[in-house]
């Protein structure tokens, strides 16, 4: 519950978006790590996720999901247990594209015109060495996601026990600043 409260907690606000040169992958330039010194923080670039890394799967309940593995070296079992993971999407607005804010995952997301029937809904898990992302939807609604792959990108952020020491920073004040106001306080481009 605590996850759920921190995450949609976490608001974004609007900022650039990154030309399709710029993200990939993996996209572990410099100026993604500049916090990553001192503290042990690792903050991505914005990314895509290539087409053919996303996994197809139906689930118990009758939706679908589709989900990307992303190797994470940075997450242990300490970042686990003592520090924060985070997970920001933009581009989930299939619909109106110029709906570019960043969201922290989790979140559901219903578009204009499947208002009444059934949301996308962006989760994430990190596990040693990777952070799974997962978007679930009612079966039919891939074909919108599909269409929308470009523009989908995410961003990762990993935030050791370390960070929080030797900041002085709670979860709970980190659940109330602003997309803005992390990527400052991490020293990260928007």
């Amino acid at each position: 519950m605590k996850r759920v409260i921190f995450t949609s907690a976490c608001l974004a606000l609007l900022f650039t978006a990154c030309k399709k040169e710029d993200v990939g992958a993996t996209n572990d330039t410099p100026s993604a790590l500049v916090a990553a010194s001192s503290t042990g923080v690792y903050v991505s670039n914005w990314e895509s996720v290539p087409h053919d890394s996303w996994q197809s799967s139906a689930t118990t309940n009758g939706t679908m999901s589709m989900t990307f593995n992303r190797a994470t070296p940075q997450v242990n079992e300490n970042v686990r247990t003592n520090g924060k993971v985070l997970v920001f999407a933009k581009g989930y607005s299939f619909a109106d594209t110029s709906i570019n804010k960043p969201m922290s995952m989790p979140f559901d997301f219903y578009l204009p015109f499947e208002r009444m029937a059934f949301p996308y809904t962006w989760l994430y898990d990190a596990g040693n060495g990777q952070i799974n992302v997962v978007v679930g939807m009612r079966p039919g609604m891939e074909r919108d996601f599909n269409k929308a792959q470009d523009d989908i990108k995410f961003r990762y952020v990993v935030l050791p026990y370390d960070y929080f020491v030797q900041t002085g920073l709670t979860t709970a004040a980190l659940s109330r600043m602003s997309y803005a106001d992390l990527m400052e306080r991490l020293h990260a481009s928007l």
